[in-house]
């Protein structure tokens, strides 16, 4: 309730509406994808980049999206150079590149991307590690003829960083 009497307290400041990665611009950037709408993700990002949702104390679910979108509408050289930008990685980074490797019929690009996930993206605590979506991918990537002897090397490696294959 509004009060007019002299000992009401000020209001919470508003949030800085720098720094600050809304739901609304995911969302915005997941539509972009769907609709491969790529003036829209090239706008999305400008406005990320002017208002510091893409910076390193952010969490990387702006970063992600953006690198979702950006795949999603075929501009892989924008999508590399904002990986390279990325101060951190994580799982869905990796998959959304492999995956897109591999929609793009680069399968050995898709096992580098998963390659120097596990040994360029190495911090403290061990790198980046895969999740089920990026062993997925992975396996799409093993299953195009060019590549099928890789498979068994795929499956050994997403076991020996921990991923476990349960169901063949």
């Amino acid at each position: 309730m509004l009060s007019l009497s002299a000992t009401s307290s000020l209001p919470p400041p508003l949030p800085n509406p720098r720094a600050t990665t809304t739901p609304t611009s995911v969302s915005l950037l997941r539509g972009a994808a769907e609709r491969r709408d790529a003036p829209l993700t090239s706008a999305l990002h400008a406005a990320l980049l002017k208002t510091g949702g893409l910076q390193s104390p952010q969490p990387l679910t702006a970063s992600n999206s953006l690198l979702h979108a950006y795949l999603r509408c075929g501009l892989l050289p924008d999508a590399l150079r904002l990986l390279d930008e990325m101060p951190r990685r994580d799982a869905a980074t990796c998959a959304s590149l492999v995956s897109a490797h591999c929609r793009l019929g680069a399968p050995l690009d898709a096992i580098r991307a998963y390659l120097d996930m596990l040994t360029q993206d190495a911090d403290e605590d061990g790198g980046v590690r895969p999740n089920e979506f990026t062993a997925a991918a992975l396996l799409q990537a093993c299953g195009s003829p060019r590549t099928r002897h890789w498979g068994g090397w795929c499956m050994e490696t997403s076991w020996r960083v921990g991923f476990a294959v349960t169901h063949l």
